[in-house]
């Protein structure tokens, strides 16, 4: 029973991983341009981020009226634009970065999450009821489905960092048109946000 239930919180943990979206977008784009031993802290972005969007979910977004929800998306799809054309404008280089630029990636990674609808929408409606299912029984078990989700997604985003760092062998022209491949990407991420709350 214990097994099955720490099992489940692994599965989850390869698809937060892996599941195409706008944060796996950028973890791409970053290690196009500065390789993937300089990307590899993106791989910690849940930790820094899912405290405020866990404790968002469960306590006050419960209080908030649906128009909360558009408001997040039409902001979370402006600032998929921005880092597009950011993006698109940025050159493919393996140049050493400074650590304040570094530290303005990883906000990044982290603002990104924030405004992406998506990880409110799976702790309100699967993370969160598992782990309270757990808790119940014993707390040490729901904070072990935390730590085993957690360990095997940031798992999960090195492997995927580690993996696009194969795509630096190509020529500098194939990694300045793929970087724009996924500059587009991400701009139809950002579309797709903004024209969400009008869809029905």
């Amino acid at each position: 029973m214990v097994l099955t239930y720490l099992l489940q919180a692994a599965a989850l943990g390869v698809s937060a991983a892996l599941l195409p979206g706008a944060l796996q977008a950028f973890f791409l784009a970053q290690t196009l341009r500065l390789g993937w031993k300089r990307s590899l802290p993106l791989a910690l972005t849940p930790l820094l981020s899912d405290g405020p969007l866990v404790a968002a979910t469960l306590l006050l977004l419960p209080r908030l009226p649906p128009t909360w929800w558009r408001g997040l998306e039409i902001l979370g799809g402006c600032y998929l634009l921005y880092l597009a054309l950011s993006l698109f404008r940025q050159p493919v280089s393996e140049q050493t970065t400074t650590s304040q630029g570094r530290i303005r990636t990883l906000f990044q990674a982290v603002t990104i999450n924030w405004l992406n609808p998506n990880p409110y929408i799976f702790w309100a409606t699967v993370l969160g009821p598992l782990v309270l299912q757990g808790w119940q029984k014993q707390p040490g078990l729901g904070l072990a489905f935390i730590g085993v989700f957690y360990a095997v997604m940031v798992g999960g985003n090195v492997s995927l960092i580690w993996l696009f760092g194969r795509l630096g062998g190509l020529p500098a022209a194939w990694r300045r048109r793929t970087l724009r491949l996924v500059a587009l990407l991400m701009a139809l991420f950002g579309v797709r946000f903004l024209l969400a709350p009008f869809l029905p």
